[in-house]
């Protein structure tokens, strides 16, 4: 048997009158007459469905929100990264080490994620297969039996009208009969209210399967993807703890590790939420468009039966002439009509499992790019096509930069009262940034004070030299000027 509605399931489902709310609210004449049922307009349910649909446009704007604020406050957080390191750009060996520890992790984590692809598509396979699959073939042996008695019922001399539609009287007058027929089974009647014959077959059908529907498409679904998006965030966690530890055991500087990580992990968070979330309304979107599917299928097979009612003989026994012609093309229609759309409906959902399957594949690139613009500042260095610096140039480079620093960090402090306001908590880089030195002023500063401390000592023991700080030029090293996608700045190298 299909299972029933889980107790723990819940949708907001709101009972509305809006005749009566339309005449509470005097937007209805009053030559209508007064309301049938309710006395207050909060009784009809209409505004707290309002309050239901904006609360819902709300999650919507938010989620954007949230999602703007978060990649805006990770682009600065890497500008100031880059700023902050700008004296102590790797190169040489040791940046030739970071990169292939970056490179080698991307790859394990390509084949982690993988194995997540498949977990991901395996469990949303054997659902379908065990629960959703037999819940529509239940439907559509429903449908079938029901469909000849449904369609016997609309000439039933028994006769529906607008306040009363039972299965016991269903009837249609051979007027409206035979108006119905010619719009494809869909008509608004005066004496018999809003008709549409292929909604009365697909009932038996879609309420077989769709609690089992609801609680694999849009529940299970879900809960499969958030368990996905867990596993990714993990994933990137681990690839950033390895990663710090490479760039450490390569001779990296530990706090300048810790403040990478920190901005690759925010980072890297942001654009797998976005991705998943992504994930989520795309599956949201298709499973309503998969669930009103089987309404157009029905009316599209039901099609000739319509164009055959139409098409008898007129004079005397017309109208029974129609009956016997919607009778007949709907005996021969019905065997299929049913089984051939639980079959459609199956197809679209694999494809639909198949499509986020792939997007879930894609993520590996998306990280790899978010982690990469974040740990390249510790390889990605232009020092064998720069050339020579102009020293003006390099000093205007450097006042623009000690300029821009100041303005960063209130820009940071503004970001993150936005972040506050929006409820975002997020670990923010415990660097406040306000100049950076060259490599060669900071080289300088460290043998003036090893000079001052009695610390230099002179190996070539010549009184030729004065002093070994005389005989370094720290004018001859040439400096390159780095880019990255987010800043510009400085660096030094063959040092």
């Amino acid at each position: 048997r299909v299972s029933p509605i889980p107790e723990d399931f819940e949708m907001d489902v709101y009972c509305i009158s809006a005749n009566d709310y339309l005449k509470i609210q005097d937007i209805k004449s009053s030559t209508d007459g007064p309301p049938n049922t309710f006395s207050t307009a909060s009784d009809t349910q209409i505004p707290a469905l309002r309050t239901f649909v904006h609360d819902t446009t709300a999650k919507h704007q938010q989620t954007f929100t949230e999602s703007f604020a978060s990649s805006s406050s990770d682009m600065l957080d890497r500008v100031k990264l880059v700023a902050a390191d700008a004296k102590d750009v790797p190169c040489g060996r040791l940046s030739r080490q970071c990169k292939d520890a970056f490179e080698t992790e991307m790859n394990h984590l390509e084949t982690n994620l993988k194995i997540v692809e498949l977990t991901f598509k395996q469990k949303a396979e054997d659902k379908v297969r065990s629960a959703l699959r037999p819940a529509l073939e239940a439907g559509a042996t429903k449908g079938n039996a029901a469909a000849m008695s449904t369609v016997i019922s609309w000439g039933s001399t028994s006769r529906r009208n607008r306040h009363e539609r039972t299965p016991s009287k269903n009837g249609l007058y051979w007027s409206t009969y035979f108006a119905t027929s010619r719009r494809d089974g869909v008509y608004g009647s005066g004496c018999a209210g809003p008709i549409d014959l292929n909604q009365e077959l697909c009932d038996p059908m879609e309420k077989e399967f769709s609690a089992d529907w609801q609680n694999i498409m849009d529940s299970s679904i879900k809960v499969f993807l958030t368990e996905c998006e867990v596993e990714v965030l993990n994933l990137c966690n681990v690839v950033d703890k390895r990663l710090s530890s490479s760039f450490a055991e390569s001779g990296l500087a530990h706090d300048r590790i810790t403040r990478m990580a920190n901005a690759a992990n925010r980072s890297c968070n942001t654009v797998v939420k976005s991705a998943f979330q992504r994930m989520k309304e795309t599956a949201s979107a298709s499973q309503r468009s998969l669930n009103r599917s089987l309404l157009p299928k029905i009316q599209d097979r039901m099609r000739n039966s319509y164009k055959a009612t139409t098409s008898v003989p007129a004079g005397s026994g017309k109208f029974s002439r129609m009956k016997d012609a919607m009778h007949m093309h709907t005996q021969s229609t019905v065997e299929s009509m049913f089984s051939q759309s639980t079959v459609e409906l199956l197809k679209a959902v694999g494809n639909l499992i198949e499509q986020l399957s792939l997007m879930i594949a894609n993520t590996p690139q998306l990280i790899s790019r978010s982690m990469d613009s974040v740990y390249s500042v510790a390889w990605d260095n232009q020092t064998e096509t720069a050339g020579p610096i102009d020293p003006e140039l390099q000093r205007k480079v450097r006042e623009c930069r000690d300029k821009l620093l100041p303005d960063l960090n209130e820009l940071v402090e503004i970001q993150k009262s936005a972040m506050e306001i929006l409820g975002i908590e997020r670990d923010d880089l415990e660097l406040d940034v306000m100049g950076v030195d060259t490599m060669e002023e900071g080289l300088k500063k460290v043998f003036e004070n090893a000079e001052d401390n009695g610390e230099v000592i002179d190996l070539c023991d010549s009184d030729d030299d004065d002093s070994i700080g005389r005989a370094i030029d720290f004018s001859a090293r040439r400096p390159a000027v780095k880019m990255d996608p987010h800043t510009q700045y400085l660096n030094t190298s063959n040092v």
